[in-house]
C-alpha cells in the first residue's frame, strides 16, 4: 500500500467513514510494517491488543432506533407546542384588538349621546325660559277697567 492510499484511507477512518475492508487494510499494513516516529502504528497496535482482551460485546442497534424515534416524538411534540403557542398569541391579540376597537366605538357613540342630551337640555331650558317671560309678561299687564 502507497502512503498517499494510507494517508486517504487513515483521514477516512478517524472521520469514521471507512467500510470494514478498508479497515482490514489499515490493521494489516501496520501489522507488516516497521514503527515510524510520526506513524499512526502504536494506534493500531494499541486497538490490536485491546481486542486480545476479552470483553463483553454489545450491540447498540435496536435501542438507538427506540431512541431516535423517541426523539422524533419529542420534536413533533416540541413542534406541535410552538404551533399551539403561535395561534394563542395572535388569537389572544386579535381578541385585544376587537376588544380595543368596540371600547372606541362605545365611546365615540358615548360622546355623541352626551352632546345631542347637552343641546336637548340647553334647547329645553330655551323654551322654558321663554315660557316664563311670556307668563311673566302677561301677569305683569294692566288690567282694563
Amino acid at each position: 500500500m502507497e502512503k498517499e492510499e494510507l494517508k486517504i484511507l487513515l483521514d477516512k477512518y478517524y472521520c469514521a467513514e471507512t467500510t470494514v475492508e478498508e479497515e482490514c487494510k489499515i490493521k494489516q499494513y501496520f501489522a507488516h510494517q516497521a514503527s515510524d516516529e510520526d506513524s499512526d502504528q502504536p494506534f493500531f497496535e494499541a486497538i490490536n491488543s485491546y481486542k486480545m482482551i476479552k470483553t463483553e460485546t454489545k450491540i447498540f442497534n435496536s435501542t438507538s432506533e427506540k431512541k431516535y424515534t423517541s426523539l422524533t416524538h419529542w420534536k413533533s411534540i416540541q413542534k406541535s407546542a410552538a404551533i399551539f403557542l403561535l395561534v394563542s398569541t395572535f388569537a389572544a391579540i386579535g381578541y385585544s384588538y376587537l376588544n380595543y376597537k368596540q371600547d372606541r366605538q362605545e365611546e365615540a357613540i358615548r360622546h355623541n349621546a352626551e352632546t345631542d342630551l347637552i343641546s336637548i337640555s340647553k334647547a329645553l331650558n330655551k323654551g322654558y325660559d321663554e315660557m316664563n317671560a311670556s307668563i311673566e309678561s302677561t301677569i305683569n299687564l294692566p288690567l282694563k277697567k
